[in-house]
């Protein structure tokens, strides 16, 4: 459910690493990257400026680009 990443250095010991933590943001270390897409998704119907927020546009610009890769 959570989108992390183990780091695996040279001659040492093994650690994953949450991707998606924010900076004196919102969220908690329990949340799943559905929760952020949520908070982010209400705070924009609330009318308030979400923490992180994708526009129509790269959203369309995304799709088209996985069309032409596929």
């Amino acid at each position: 459910i959570y989108h992390s990443i183990t780091v695996r250095p040279d001659g040492d010991v093994p650690r994953t690493e949450k991707a998606y933590t924010f900076e004196g943001g919102k969220g908690e270390d329990w949340w799943s990257t559905y929760r952020y897409q949520l908070e982010a998704f209400v705070d924009k119907v609330r009318g308030r400026t979400p923490q992180t927020w994708v526009s129509s546009e790269d959203s369309i610009s995304n799709m088209e680009w996985i069309d032409k890769i596929y």
